[in-house]
């Protein structure tokens, strides 16, 4: 029902074409369709109706990086940061930048400024420990603080598949493998199609010997991705 939601949106703007909502809902109508240029303009007409507005703010910048302007859309975010200095969201939104650009240092600099503001946010905290463990290799406090971060998170968010899956993974680099098993293996039922999962699987599996299933979880999981840090 896109393209319908497109048209009422349309008339919806027609009649008040200072309704934030509907930018808001026409730029998501057309970031789902693809058409991202227009899905900026719109974005862009949010921030000018209502500048204090940070979730357009947050995804003029997710916009702008997928078009291939990642610098733009850091210094948004730094904008972000400055303007709503209370707000978790853009230094959350800037460390996944950075990830994605593999500025790791960045990244982990960015979720902590994060945590200064909403200390428990499951999302950050989950995001800063997966970072950590696969960064701080072979430092055991690193792997502590990691595994303290994902075990809050864990209790805040007890159904996410990803937070189980770096909580696994924290416990893997702790070698405690059962605690991993369970874990990982939760982590796949909720999320049987993510790399990331099928990946721990596959070093948990060769840890313990299995050399076959652990071939066969690491092949499963580079036919999905071959981006693993």
């Amino acid at each position: 029902y896109v393209s319908l939601a497109e048209d009422y949106t349309r008339k919806a703007l027609r009649l008040n074409p200072n309704l934030v909502a509907g930018h808001r809902l026409m730029a998501r109508i057309l970031m789902k369709k693809g058409d991202l240029n227009r899905s900026l303009e719109y974005f862009k007409r949010i921030a000018t109706i209502l500048p204090e507005d940070i979730e357009s703010q947050l995804r003029l910048a997710f916009c702008m990086e997928i078009k291939g302007d990642r610098e733009k859309a850091i210094q948004l975010l730094r904008d972000a940061a400055t303007r709503f200095p209370d707000s978790s969201l853009p230094y959350l939104h800037l460390g996944e930048t950075y990830q994605r650009a593999r500025q790791f240092e960045r990244a982990i600099a960015s979720y902590r400024q994060a945590l200064t503001r909403k200390p428990e946010n499951p999302v950050v905290m989950n995001n800063l420990a997966a970072l950590l463990l696969d960064q701080g290799k072979g430092d055991a406090a690193v792997a502590d603080e990691a595994l303290r971060l994902v075990s809050r998170a864990w209790d805040l968010a007890p159904d996410s598949a990803a937070i189980a899956d770096t909580l696994g993974w924290a416990y893997f680099r702790k070698g405690n493998l059962d605690e991993a098993v369970t874990l990982l293996f939760h982590a796949q039922r909720r999320a049987p199609s993510s790399p990331e999962v099928l990946y721990h699987l596959g070093c948990l599996s060769y840890a313990r010997g299995k050399l076959d299933v652990a071939q066969t979880h690491l092949e499963a999981a580079l036919s999905l991705s071959s981006d693993f840090i």
